[in-house]
């Protein structure tokens, strides 16, 4: 009988034991979740699918065993574990290359895996003017670029030639100002009638004529400056007191387009003239058609 106790003891410290070294499923995983299914021996006669822990898979992948069922395609391999398998990756040896990542322009790297590099963005022309912001001087401004007209002394440099033009001023200014190739005629008449042109560039009275662009020139052979500009002055305290009248002349007109022309007059430095329009029609003999005419008059 005391033999028979002892023995039932021994069997239940045998079964404790074995209770107590027995694997348990890691707290909070629910039973079998912490397995994974692998391919024991792939593509050999012991070939076998089973379940083991996932602890234990680095090992049996390390000896050639696969993970998945014997007979199912591998999973995807995503080995710089950048969250995009090599199926889609387009290099699944750099994680900062997969589909969607930012693509850096210029560098000849598709990091995107877009099929391409991502092409380095051109200047732009914000003011829709035909030039861009690389060339335009001002390019939130249409009426500024290379080759525009530069209206004189107002302080902007329309022409991008990287300075304002600048003419003579005083008391009177009549400046003539015009777009393209045509040839433009500025005339002034001071109050005694004496006139001031490209035949008669200074009076008696003081005026002067100090620009007369396109002089002489055909279409398509400007002056260095862009359009035109014609402008007659009198300096401070030399302006005759009276009224004045002015005319424009097309000398040479480069078809088919007209010029469209902007003459302003200046009197003791206050705008009281600013005129546009265009027209042509001559055709370089005499002074050619008068396209438009005006007075103004000087009060002291």
């Amino acid at each position: 009988m005391q033999h028979r106790a002892q023995l039932l003891a021994i069997i239940a410290l045998l079964a404790w034991s074995v209770t107590a070294v027995a694997p348990a499923t890691p707290p909070g995983v629910p039973p079998g979740h912490d397995k994974v299914t692998i391919c024991h021996k792939p593509g050999t006669s012991g070939e076998k699918t089973m379940q083991m822990t996932k602890s234990a898979l680095p090992a049996h992948l390390g000896h050639g065993d696969r993970q998945g069922a014997c007979g199912a395609p591998p999973p995807p391999i995503d080995a710089d574990r950048d969250g995009f398998a090599s199926t889609v990756d387009c290099n699944d040896n750099d994680a900062t290359i997969h589909p969607g990542a930012v693509d850096i322009p210029g560098d000849g790297i598709d990091q995107d895996c877009d099929g391409s590099d991502a092409t380095v963005p051109g200047p732009v022309d914000a003011d829709e003017d035909g030039f861009t912001e690389d060339v335009d001087c001002d390019d939130g401004d249409a009426s500024i670029y290379p080759g525009a007209t530069d209206i004189p002394n107002d302080g902007i440099d329309q022409n991008c030639d990287g300075s304002d033009l600048v003419v003579g001023d005083g008391s009177v200014r009549v400046t003539l100002s015009w777009t393209g190739d045509d040839d433009l005629d500025l005339h002034v008449t001071d109050p005694s009638g004496e006139t001031i042109n490209y035949t008669n560039n200074t009076s008696a009275s003081g005026g002067t004529l100090d620009r007369d662009d396109n002089a002489g020139v055909r279409c398509g052979l400007d002056t260095a400056e862009p359009g035109g500009v014609e402008n007659v002055f009198w300096p401070l305290g030399g302006a005759p007191t009276g009224t004045y009248s002015v005319e424009i002349h097309s000398w040479y007109d480069c078809a088919p387009a007209n010029a469209t022309w902007r003459l302003q007059v200046f009197v003791g430095g206050v705008l009281v003239q600013d005129q546009t329009g265009s027209g042509g029609g001559g055709i370089g003999s005499g002074f050619g058609p008068t396209i438009y005419s005006t007075t103004f008059t000087n009060p002291s």
